[in-house]
């Protein structure tokens, strides 16, 4: 069963599980920060809070959501982590809570 196609905007506003929130954002724009998460899966939302650092990414499936929260946990050797970055700068993952 495919989900209906984008535009229907189901996913956005509280479906938890689908968004994850971002921390450690420096001085990145929504473009920046939804190619960084891109590689774990289809972004369907992306919003950077300006001033505040930190962002929310939504994604078209769980699945992916929950790789890139795990990838960015992943804090192994140098070089070889998974964790999502942008310009060097690894940003730090975890499950949104609540109202966007």
């Amino acid at each position: 069963g495919k989900e209906d196609p984008k535009g229907g905007g189901g996913h956005t506003k509280g479906d938890d599980g689908f968004t994850v929130f971002v921390g450690d954002l420096r001085d990145c724009t929504p473009e920046e920060l939804e190619a960084a998460m891109s590689e774990f899966g289809e972004v369907t939302d992306c919003r950077v809070i300006g001033d505040k650092g930190y962002g929310f990414v939504s994604f078209t499936s769980a699945t992916c959501a929950e790789v890139a929260v795990n990838a960015s946990m992943d804090t192994s050797a140098e070089g070889g982590s998974r964790a999502p970055s942008i310009r060097g700068h690894t940003l730090r993952l975890s499950w949104a809570r609540g109202k966007l």
